[in-house]
């Protein structure tokens, strides 16, 4: 059982990072002649780089928020399920939101 949990989890991992790679490629797209005006205009590439990724990162970062304070408030539906380890384990969620 943990075997597959751990399989679905790594699935789910790929998947998460497909589907951001595909926004950001989206965005970017959508967006390349702006870019290329900025950067006619004299922005150098670290301004670029960073307008792209304060943007492509909202949404993931309003994900991890969201997806925080469900598992916190969840942890108590699933603590007969866990072994070894408390419903809001810190020490498990920080990596897991690191990862992301």
């Amino acid at each position: 059982m943990a075997t597959l949990s751990g399989f679905y989890g790594a699935l789910a991992a790929v998947l998460a990072m497909v589907g951001l790679y595909g926004i950001v490629s989206y965005m970017v797209i959508r967006r390349g002649n702006e870019i290329g005006i900025r950067m006619a205009m004299g922005a150098d590439k670290a301004s670029i780089l960073r307008m792209i990724l304060r943007e492509a990162m909202a949404l993931p970062g309003a994900g991890l928020a969201i997806g925080v304070v469900l598992v916190l408030a969840a942890g108590g539906l699933t603590q007969a399920m866990l072994y070894g380890i408390k419903a809001n384990d810190a020490v498990s969620l920080a990596p897991a939101v690191a990862a992301v």
